[in-house]
Protein backbone atom coordinates (compact mmCIF):
# COMPACT_ATOMS: atom_id res chain seq x y z
CA UNK A 1 0.00 0.00 0.00
CA UNK A 2 1.02 3.60 -0.54
CA UNK A 3 1.91 5.59 2.55
CA UNK A 4 -1.03 7.99 2.33
CA UNK A 5 -3.48 5.08 2.06
CA UNK A 6 -2.66 4.27 5.67
CA UNK A 7 -3.42 7.79 6.92
CA UNK A 8 -7.27 7.54 6.91
CA UNK A 9 -6.97 4.11 8.54
CA UNK A 10 -4.82 5.51 11.35
CA UNK A 11 -7.22 8.43 11.83
CA UNK A 12 -10.23 6.08 11.93
CA UNK A 13 -8.56 3.87 14.53
CA UNK A 14 -7.70 6.90 16.67
CA UNK A 15 -11.28 8.13 16.34
CA UNK A 16 -12.62 4.80 17.65
CA UNK A 17 -9.93 4.14 20.28
CA UNK A 18 -11.71 2.99 23.44
CA UNK A 19 -9.00 3.89 25.90
CA UNK A 20 -9.19 0.42 27.49
CA UNK A 21 -5.53 -0.09 26.63
CA UNK A 22 -2.76 2.48 26.60
CA UNK A 23 -2.09 4.05 23.24
CA UNK A 24 1.40 3.15 22.08
CA UNK A 25 3.17 3.15 18.75
CA UNK A 26 3.19 -0.64 18.69
CA UNK A 27 -0.50 -0.95 19.63
CA UNK A 28 -1.41 1.52 16.88
CA UNK A 29 0.63 -0.44 14.33
CA UNK A 30 -1.03 -3.67 15.47
CA UNK A 31 -4.46 -2.05 15.17
CA UNK A 32 -3.73 -0.96 11.60
CA UNK A 33 -2.48 -4.47 10.81
CA UNK A 34 -5.67 -6.02 12.22
CA UNK A 35 -7.84 -3.56 10.28
CA UNK A 36 -6.06 -4.45 7.03
CA UNK A 37 -6.47 -8.18 7.70
CA UNK A 38 -10.22 -7.76 8.30
CA UNK A 39 -10.53 -5.78 5.05
CA UNK A 40 -8.68 -8.49 3.12
CA UNK A 41 -5.73 -6.26 2.30
CA UNK A 42 -3.41 -8.82 3.87
CA UNK A 43 -4.66 -12.39 3.23
CA UNK A 44 -4.86 -14.52 6.38
CA UNK A 45 -6.58 -17.79 7.23
CA UNK A 46 -8.21 -18.32 10.59
CA UNK A 47 -8.31 -15.91 13.51
CA UNK A 48 -5.66 -13.21 13.43
CA UNK A 49 -4.30 -12.13 16.81
CA UNK A 50 -2.32 -8.85 16.56
CA UNK A 51 1.03 -9.01 18.27
CA UNK A 52 1.36 -12.79 18.11
CA UNK A 53 2.03 -12.96 14.40
CA UNK A 54 2.98 -10.55 11.63
CA UNK A 55 1.32 -10.40 8.23
CA UNK A 56 1.98 -6.73 7.49
CA UNK A 57 5.20 -6.31 5.47
CA UNK A 58 7.96 -4.41 7.23
CA UNK A 59 7.85 -1.65 4.61
CA UNK A 60 4.20 -1.01 5.50
CA UNK A 61 4.97 -1.00 9.21
CA UNK A 62 7.53 1.73 8.56
CA UNK A 63 4.90 3.72 6.64
CA UNK A 64 2.48 3.54 9.58
CA UNK A 65 5.18 4.66 12.02
CA UNK A 66 6.02 7.51 9.67
CA UNK A 67 2.37 8.63 9.71
CA UNK A 68 2.37 8.50 13.52
CA UNK A 69 5.35 10.86 13.55
CA UNK A 70 3.61 13.15 11.09
CA UNK A 71 0.53 13.26 13.32
CA UNK A 72 2.77 14.21 16.24
CA UNK A 73 4.23 17.04 14.17
CA UNK A 74 0.73 18.12 13.11
CA UNK A 75 -0.47 18.33 16.71
CA UNK A 76 -2.89 15.40 16.62
CA UNK A 77 -0.74 13.24 18.91
CA UNK A 78 1.79 14.01 21.62
CA UNK A 79 4.38 11.63 23.12
CA UNK A 80 3.68 10.24 26.59
CA UNK A 81 0.60 9.66 28.71
CA UNK A 82 1.47 11.43 31.98
CA UNK A 83 4.22 13.17 33.92
CA UNK A 84 5.35 9.73 35.05
CA UNK A 85 5.35 8.36 31.48
CA UNK A 86 6.02 11.47 29.36
CA UNK A 87 7.86 9.84 26.50
CA UNK A 88 7.52 7.44 23.61
CA UNK A 89 6.45 4.76 22.90
CA UNK A 90 3.32 6.03 24.72
CA UNK A 91 1.00 8.45 22.90
CA UNK A 92 -1.87 10.75 23.79
CA UNK A 93 -4.42 12.36 21.50
CA UNK A 94 -4.26 16.14 22.05
CA UNK A 95 -7.29 18.35 22.67
CA UNK A 96 -6.87 19.69 19.15
CA UNK A 97 -6.62 16.11 17.89
CA UNK A 98 -9.85 15.15 19.68
CA UNK A 99 -11.65 18.06 18.05
CA UNK A 100 -10.43 17.07 14.58
CA UNK A 101 -11.24 13.40 15.09
CA UNK A 102 -14.72 14.09 16.43
CA UNK A 103 -15.84 16.28 13.54
CA UNK A 104 -17.77 14.68 10.73
CA UNK A 105 -16.71 14.87 7.10
CA UNK A 106 -13.37 15.74 5.60
CA UNK A 107 -10.32 16.81 7.54
CA UNK A 108 -7.15 18.58 6.31
CA UNK A 109 -5.18 15.89 8.13
CA UNK A 110 -6.35 13.39 5.48
CA UNK A 111 -5.31 15.37 2.36
CA UNK A 112 -6.00 12.57 -0.12
CA UNK A 113 -9.47 12.05 1.33
CA UNK A 114 -10.09 15.80 1.32
CA UNK A 115 -9.12 16.14 -2.34
CA UNK A 116 -11.18 13.09 -3.29
CA UNK A 117 -14.21 14.66 -1.60
CA UNK A 118 -13.55 17.94 -3.42
CA UNK A 119 -13.46 16.11 -6.77
CA UNK A 120 -16.68 14.28 -5.88
CA UNK A 121 -18.40 17.57 -5.11
CA UNK A 122 -16.93 19.40 -8.10
CA UNK A 123 -16.16 16.81 -10.81
CA UNK A 124 -15.08 19.49 -13.32
CA UNK A 125 -12.64 21.07 -10.87
CA UNK A 126 -10.00 23.12 -12.67
CA UNK A 127 -6.54 21.49 -12.31
CA UNK A 128 -4.92 24.81 -11.39
CA UNK A 129 -7.42 25.32 -8.56
CA UNK A 130 -6.69 21.77 -7.38
CA UNK A 131 -2.96 22.50 -7.24
CA UNK A 132 -3.59 25.45 -4.92
CA UNK A 133 -5.99 23.44 -2.74
CA UNK A 134 -3.40 20.67 -2.36
CA UNK A 135 -0.75 23.26 -1.46
CA UNK A 136 -3.09 24.83 1.11
CA UNK A 137 -3.60 21.42 2.74
CA UNK A 138 0.14 20.70 2.81
CA UNK A 139 0.95 24.10 4.28
CA UNK A 140 -1.72 23.68 6.95
CA UNK A 141 -0.37 20.31 8.03
CA UNK A 142 3.13 21.78 8.22
CA UNK A 143 1.90 24.56 10.51
CA UNK A 144 2.22 27.30 7.86
CA UNK A 145 -1.09 29.07 8.42
CA UNK A 146 -0.24 32.19 6.41
CA UNK A 147 0.80 30.11 3.42
CA UNK A 148 -2.24 27.86 3.71
CA UNK A 149 -4.56 30.88 3.78
CA UNK A 150 -2.95 32.50 0.74
CA UNK A 151 -3.10 29.26 -1.27
CA UNK A 152 -6.77 28.70 -0.41
CA UNK A 153 -7.51 32.27 -1.47
CA UNK A 154 -5.80 31.63 -4.80
CA UNK A 155 -7.93 28.51 -5.34
CA UNK A 156 -11.07 30.48 -4.52
CA UNK A 157 -10.11 33.25 -6.95
CA UNK A 158 -9.43 30.76 -9.75
CA UNK A 159 -12.81 29.08 -9.24
CA UNK A 160 -14.67 32.39 -9.16
CA UNK A 161 -12.93 33.66 -12.30
CA UNK A 162 -14.17 30.58 -14.15
CA UNK A 163 -17.70 31.22 -12.83
CA UNK A 164 -17.50 34.88 -13.87
CA UNK A 165 -16.36 34.09 -17.42
CA UNK A 166 -18.97 31.34 -17.80
CA UNK A 167 -21.70 33.65 -16.53
CA UNK A 168 -20.72 36.50 -18.88
CA UNK A 169 -20.71 34.11 -21.84
CA UNK A 170 -24.25 32.97 -20.91
CA UNK A 171 -25.72 36.49 -20.84
CA UNK A 172 -27.90 37.25 -23.87
CA UNK A 173 -28.65 40.90 -23.09
CA UNK A 174 -26.02 43.09 -24.81
CA UNK A 175 -26.08 45.89 -22.21
CA UNK A 176 -25.69 43.54 -19.23
CA UNK A 177 -22.95 41.59 -20.96
CA UNK A 178 -21.10 44.82 -21.83
CA UNK A 179 -21.20 46.06 -18.23
CA UNK A 180 -19.66 42.86 -16.90
CA UNK A 181 -17.09 42.69 -19.67
CA UNK A 182 -16.01 46.14 -18.52
CA UNK A 183 -14.78 44.73 -15.19
CA UNK A 184 -13.51 41.41 -16.54
CA UNK A 185 -9.85 42.40 -16.18
CA UNK A 186 -10.19 44.21 -12.85
CA UNK A 187 -9.33 43.01 -9.36
CA UNK A 188 -11.36 40.21 -7.82
CA UNK A 189 -13.54 42.32 -5.45
CA UNK A 190 -14.99 44.67 -8.14
CA UNK A 191 -15.61 41.63 -10.35
CA UNK A 192 -17.42 39.81 -7.57
CA UNK A 193 -19.53 42.86 -6.71
CA UNK A 194 -20.51 43.37 -10.36
CA UNK A 195 -21.35 39.68 -10.71
CA UNK A 196 -23.51 39.64 -7.58
CA UNK A 197 -25.41 42.76 -8.65
CA UNK A 198 -26.26 41.24 -12.03
CA UNK A 199 -26.84 37.79 -10.53
CA UNK A 200 -29.75 39.20 -8.50
CA UNK A 201 -31.62 39.81 -11.77
CA UNK A 202 -31.59 36.11 -12.65
CA UNK A 203 -31.58 34.49 -9.19
CA UNK A 204 -35.35 33.94 -9.13
CA UNK A 205 -35.17 31.96 -12.38
CA UNK A 206 -32.68 29.43 -10.97
CA UNK A 207 -33.43 26.07 -9.37
CA UNK A 208 -33.86 26.34 -5.61
CA UNK A 209 -30.64 24.45 -4.87
CA UNK A 210 -28.66 27.10 -6.74
CA UNK A 211 -30.35 30.23 -5.38
CA UNK A 212 -31.11 29.20 -1.78
CA UNK A 213 -28.82 30.67 0.90
CA UNK A 214 -26.56 32.13 -1.79
CA UNK A 215 -25.83 35.14 0.44
CA UNK A 216 -24.38 32.86 3.11
CA UNK A 217 -22.80 30.12 1.04
CA UNK A 218 -21.37 32.31 -1.71
CA UNK A 219 -21.01 35.88 -0.45
CA UNK A 220 -20.10 35.04 3.13
CA UNK A 221 -17.47 32.42 2.38
CA UNK A 222 -16.01 34.27 -0.61
CA UNK A 223 -15.47 37.41 1.47
CA UNK A 224 -14.14 35.52 4.48
CA UNK A 225 -11.55 33.71 2.38
CA UNK A 226 -10.69 36.88 0.44
CA UNK A 227 -10.23 39.00 3.58
CA UNK A 228 -8.14 36.41 5.42
CA UNK A 229 -6.07 35.90 2.27
CA UNK A 230 -5.42 39.66 2.08
CA UNK A 231 -4.50 39.74 5.76
CA UNK A 232 -2.08 36.86 5.25
CA UNK A 233 -0.68 38.02 1.91
CA UNK A 234 0.32 41.55 2.92
CA UNK A 235 3.35 42.26 5.16
CA UNK A 236 1.32 43.58 8.09
CA UNK A 237 2.81 41.26 10.71
CA UNK A 238 -0.62 39.79 11.40
CA UNK A 239 -1.09 36.12 12.21
CA UNK A 240 -3.68 33.59 11.12
CA UNK A 241 -4.99 31.47 13.95
CA UNK A 242 -4.93 27.72 13.29
CA UNK A 243 -8.60 27.51 14.18
CA UNK A 244 -9.48 30.06 11.51
CA UNK A 245 -7.32 28.33 8.90
CA UNK A 246 -8.95 25.00 9.82
CA UNK A 247 -12.46 26.48 9.57
CA UNK A 248 -11.70 28.00 6.18
CA UNK A 249 -10.63 24.61 4.83
CA UNK A 250 -13.79 23.02 6.24
CA UNK A 251 -16.24 25.52 4.73
CA UNK A 252 -14.35 25.73 1.43
CA UNK A 253 -15.78 22.49 0.01
CA UNK A 254 -19.51 23.39 0.10
CA UNK A 255 -18.60 26.87 -1.15
CA UNK A 256 -16.63 25.37 -4.06
CA UNK A 257 -19.51 22.99 -4.83
CA UNK A 258 -21.92 25.92 -5.12
CA UNK A 259 -19.54 27.73 -7.48
CA UNK A 260 -19.14 24.68 -9.74
CA UNK A 261 -22.86 23.93 -9.68
CA UNK A 262 -23.41 27.48 -10.98
CA UNK A 263 -20.66 27.02 -13.57
CA UNK A 264 -22.35 23.85 -14.78
CA UNK A 265 -25.74 25.57 -14.93
CA UNK A 266 -24.58 28.63 -16.86
CA UNK A 267 -22.50 26.56 -19.24
CA UNK A 268 -25.80 25.00 -20.40
CA UNK A 269 -28.34 27.79 -19.84
CA UNK A 270 -28.58 31.50 -20.60
CA UNK A 271 -28.29 34.08 -17.85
Amino acid sequence: MESEEFRPIVLQILRNWTGQTSLQIVSLVYAVEGFCVRKGIYPHEGTFIPGREKVMPEDDRVKVRQIIWQLIFEGILVPGVSDIQPDLPFLTVTEYGKKCLQEEGTTPHDPDGYLKYVRDQAPSLDPIAEIYIAEALHAYRMGLMLSSTVMLGAASEKAFNILFDTYVSAIQDINRKSKLQGVQDRFIKPKFDAFRKDFETVKKTLPKELSENVELQLDGVFNLIRITRNDAGHPTGGKIDRGLAYSNLRIFVPYLKRIYDLIDHFSKNSA
